[in-house]
């Protein structure tokens, strides 16, 4: 009831009245209609009005649009094809009334003049694109407001202090009725005007209803009736024939052609259809392809290189519902650590590695994407920030799931024979992953393929000398060395020392054969059981710290032992300070 004006702009002919559908009786009449202006719109019919042909159409005034202290509405959808000049119009009223135009640069302003003052309301959004864009002005005067939206969304909004002065001008639709001259390029349809404040919601609804119907509207499969458009795919050879899909899934289709004709108006869109059909195919979804990317884009295998710890990694997935996306309700990427063993999932306890598993998940169950980290839930870390959804139709998407492998994911370098086929799980040692895809009718797809992971290690000596001090003839303990370490493989860790023991005043030396030992009693975490004698210096002459892989840490955590040495100081040699270098390395069991 509260519209005072609507017109579809659906009619034909150059010089045919544009009916307003309202009781109001406000029809608008052409002007300068050469007759290429009858075009196919957002919902039917439409005009294409040419700034270079001075097209537009006038609405004569009966009192309907005069707004002096009351609150309205203008809405349109358009469709720019080029802004030349300042303050072209979409709708106008009067020289000193409201009008609905482009601003200097590419969006969309709102003029009005109060008893006080004018006022201009500027909006941010660019539709200067060749889009089709919803636009509407809101003038409340109980809140002393004007807004701007575009596309279901506010966009600007000023205060207004006065009432807004009126006239009995005609609305003109195209043009701007101060300077007449400020003709509007482009396609526009459905032009409604209403004597009231629309409120956000009204005006989100308005827009969603014709843009965006597949997922706004919330329906039975025998209630929902989709709008298919194929205009992009004529036929132009007789006999006509067309093939299509279904792109919104389950549910009830109408279809309809128009005939075109070269130097002739398109037909304009019939009142009902010519056919109908309900389309219920319960199929399966597709996994396209997938893939596990690092930044270079490449799948991960023994040639192209394998995951590294607290790095950045993206599973990408290409998966189609024929149903429609939103029959998707989860997308599951479980992943598991080989151990040589192909089986559907691995376990082991805490000393075999912090993480065996993983689970990364995408939900879809409320229209709206959800990514999560099923589990571990510190131990490895999904990126939810990096992780996209790419629409490619109605029923396709690329999904990038982003995650960070802590330092203690087990090493898996494979068996070395690399197999790169997908969906192939028969190397030895890799992590298995596992992507299932689950739909509102409980079908699952898979796909199941495997990928390497480096080894880590990080071993630090808190100091990286000893030193003891004692006389000719006697021993002495040296100071403690503490080892801090992390690895992501079964490991050897060992010492040794990389020189002989210096004196540090007389620069004499001891040989660490045999007057040098390691302490069994210091650490009884480690696998040095009682004191071991070194035979000499370097590597080859290394001593066991550990033969058996201790515990692995969790991501981030590091653990410690701590080794202490026995020197003896032969008869002749002078006492003092003696001081050595030694290493620590871990070895893969």
């Amino acid at each position: 009831s509260n519209y005072v004006g609507v017109w579809h702009l659906n009619e034909t002919g150059t010089t045919a009245t544009r009916s307003d559908s309202t009781s109001g009786g406000n029809d608008g009449t052409p002007q300068s209609f050469d007759g290429d202006e009858d075009v196919y719109g957002v919902t039917g019919g439409a005009v294409d009005l040419e700034n270079g042909g001075s097209e537009y159409i006038t609405v004569a005034n009966e009192g309907n649009f005069d707004f002096g202290g009351i609150s309205f509405s203008i809405s349109a959808w358009a469709k720019v094809e080029s802004f030349t000049e300042a303050w072209q119009a979409f709708v106008t009223k009067g020289d000193s009334s409201w009008r609905m135009h482009r601003h200097d640069q590419n969006n969309v302003m709102a003029f009005g003049t109060t008893g006080l003052s004018t006022v201009d309301t500027t909006g941010t959004v660019n539709v200067n694109d060749g889009e089709w864009h919803y636009i509407v002005v809101v003038y409340d005067d109980d809140a002393d407001v004007k807004y701007i939206y575009v596309d279901g969304s506010e966009d600007d909004s000023t205060s207004v202090t006065g009432t807004l002065s009126d006239s009995n001008d005609a609305v003109w639709i195209g043009n701007n009725a101060e300077q007449a001259t400020r003709y509007f390029d482009g396609i526009m349809d459905e032009i409604r005007i209403s004597k009231t404040a629309r409120s956000a919601t009204w005006i989100n609804t308005c827009y969603n209803n014709v843009n965006n119907q597949s997922t706004f509207i919330s329906a039975s499969t025998k209630e929902t009736w989709m709008k298919w458009d194929d205009s992009n795919n004529p036929d132009d050879t007789y006999s006509w024939n067309w093939s299509f899909d279904f792109p919104n899934g389950i549910g009830y289709y109408e279809f309809y052609s128009i005939g075109k004709k070269s130097g002739e108006s398109d037909e304009i869109a019939p009142a009902s259809a010519d056919a109908a059909c309900y389309y219920n195919n319960l199929s399966l979804p597709r996994i396209n392809s997938y893939d596990l990317r690092n930044n270079t884009g490449s799948k991960l295998n023994n040639a192209t290189g394998l995951l590294n710890t607290n790095q950045e990694y993206v599973f990408q997935i290409n998966i189609t519902e024929p149903n429609g996306w939103k029959n998707i309700e989860f997308i599951n990427i479980s992943a598991w650590y080989d151990n040589g063993s192909d089986a559907t999932t691995y376990n082991q306890s805490d000393n075999l590695g912090g993480n065996l598993n993983m689970k990364l998940q995408y939900e879809n169950t409320t229209g709206t994407a959800v990514y999560r980290m099923l589990w571990p839930d510190d131990e490895s870390q999904i990126v939810i920030g990096n992780c996209t959804e790419t629409i490619i139709n109605r029923t396709t998407r690329i999904l990038n799931i982003s995650f960070i492998p802590g330092s203690q994911i087990r090493w898996a370098g494979g068996d070395g024979a690399w197999d790169t086929t997908q969906n192939a799980t028969n190397d030895q040692y890799s992590w298995n992953f596992n992507v299932t895809v689950k739909d509102e009718q409980n079908k699952e797809v898979l796909k199941k393929d495997e990928y390497g992971v480096y080894r880590y290690a990080s071993i630090q000596p808190i100091s990286d000398w000893i030193d003891v001090y004692a006389a000719p003839g006697t021993s002495d303990d040296s100071s403690i060395v503490t080892i801090t370490y992390s690895s992501n493989y079964d490991f050897d860790m060992s010492i040794y020392f990389e020189e002989n023991l210096t004196n540090a005043t007389w620069a004499e030396t001891i040989t660490i054969a045999d007057n040098v030992e390691i302490k069994g009693i210091t650490d009884p975490n480690d696998d040095i059981a009682t004191d071991k004698m070194f035979t000499g210096i370097g590597e080859e002459n290394a001593i066991d710290i550990f033969n058996v892989s201790g515990f692995f840490s969790n991501n981030g955590f590091y653990q410690t032992v701590n080794v202490q040495f026995n020197v003896y100081i032969p008869f002749g040699i002078r006492g003092g300070r003696y001081t050595a270098r030694v290493a620590t390395r871990l070895l893969q069991d």
